[in-house]
């Protein structure tokens, strides 16, 4: 994650934005602002059905050429080489598939209602 933040912050984007989304509507004056965090499971793994469907939909679109969309710039950005970058993607993607590893994503579903003026 380190070298993603880093290549973010070179581009002037931040990745854990998000986070902050909540903060952000009520400091622009929207009121009942409300943060739901759905955990996102990357695979199958879980022993929760809802979340294994949820993660088996995840990865429908999830392969080789989406992770390298989303990373060559970025960790280019950081340092590393167009074949270093390649090497970590097919990693990434085989980690990904891998269900011993249980990598689980916070989504942030952030929902406000504009003040009554």
């Amino acid at each position: 994650m380190e070298l993603i933040e880093k290549g973010q912050a070179i581009h002037g984007r931040d990745s854990r934005k998000a986070r902050r989304y909540k903060e952000m509507l009520a400091a622009a004056g929207f009121v009942n602002v409300h943060d739901t965090v759905i955990p996102l499971p990357w695979g199958t793994w879980s022993d929760e059905p809802k979340l294994r469907n949820v993660g088996m939909y995840f990865m429908a679109g999830f392969n080789e050429r989406v992770v390298e969309g989303w990373s060559i710039k970025t960790l280019m950005a950081a340092g590393l080489s167009d074949q270093e970058v390649r090497e970590m993607v097919k990693g990434v993607v085989k980690d990904i598939k891998d269900d011993s590893i249980h990598a689980i994503s916070p989504y942030h579903v952030v929902y406000d209602q504009k003040p009554k003026l």
